[in-house]
This record gives structure tokens, sequence and C-alpha cells, in this order.
């Protein structure tokens, strides 16, 4: 099975690029890679694609890794507290309802964390939302806008 799907695995692996270590041991740790050695495979693919071409900066990603990210955000900058915030984005289960649970977890940021804290994570969280989710972006790139003359 794994020999025919390799291609495929190739083709994932890329398409996450340098975290791929980070977000296969997240999936696999919750239970959605039921194989570790699927996990091997795509930490094979990923070497090779690095040996071949060194990493450039991904400045657009995916709704899905922004929303992942935006939950280690949260849980560096709130720690035990955020599970407030992060309710939101569990529940969104549409790319519309995961927008929108984006927008409302940084909006409650901006209440819970330091300005400068906030803004920082709303700037990141807007510099991973891909290009086809440009209503997403323009409401998170506002929030941190305005928190500039205060930070």
């Amino acid at each position: 099975m794994f020999a025919t799907a390799s291609a495929g695995v190739q083709d994932i692996a890329d398409l996450i690029g340098p975290q791929v270590h980070n977000l296969v041991n997240d999936l696999f740790a919750r239970g959605f890679v039921p194989d570790k050695r699927v996990f091997e495979l795509l930490e094979t693919a990923a070497a090779s694609t690095r040996a071949a071409n060194p990493p450039t900066p991904i400045k657009r990603r995916s709704l899905v890794v922004a929303r992942t990210d935006l939950f280690d955000l949260i849980e560096r900058v709130r720690g035990q507290k955020s599970d407030v915030v992060r309710q939101h984005l569990r529940g969104a289960d549409t790319p519309e309802r995961t927008g929108e649970a984006m927008c409302v977890c940084i909006e409650l940021l901006v209440e819970l964390a330091e300005p400068g804290i906030a803004m920082r994570v709303a700037e990141q969280v807007a510099d991973m939302l891909p290009d086809e989710d440009q209503q997403w972006t323009t409401r998170v790139r506002a929030v941190a806008d305005s928190l500039r003359h205060v930070a």
C-alpha cells in the first residue's frame, strides 16, 4: 500500500512544507494518522524535498493550517486560560465557520491579552490565510491595524 502511495505522500510533504514533522506528529497523536509508517514516509519525502529544493518562506497557507497554528498561538499566549478562545475553533466545521471562528478568536484575544501580543498573533494569522480567503485576511488585518497605536 505504501509503495504505491509514496508519490502522493511526496505531494503532501511538498504542500505542507518544513512544518510537516510537527503537523504529522499532531495528527498521529490525535489518531488521524493511524499508522506510524505514514509518518515515516512523510518524513522521508520531506527530507528529500528539502535536499532537492531549499525551503523558501511560505507566506500563504491553508485555512486548516492557519486554524491549527492559531490553536498553538493561543495556547502559548493564554496557557490554561485558552479554553474559552479555543472553543470557538473546535466547533467550526466548514471553511466559512472556520474563518468566522478565527476572527472571533482574534477579537477575543484582543480582550484577553496585551495589545502587542494580540497584534502579533493577528498578523501571523493573516499571513497564514490563503488568498482565496481574502475576507478573513482583511478582517484579521483590521484587528492587527487597530492595535498598532496601542502596542
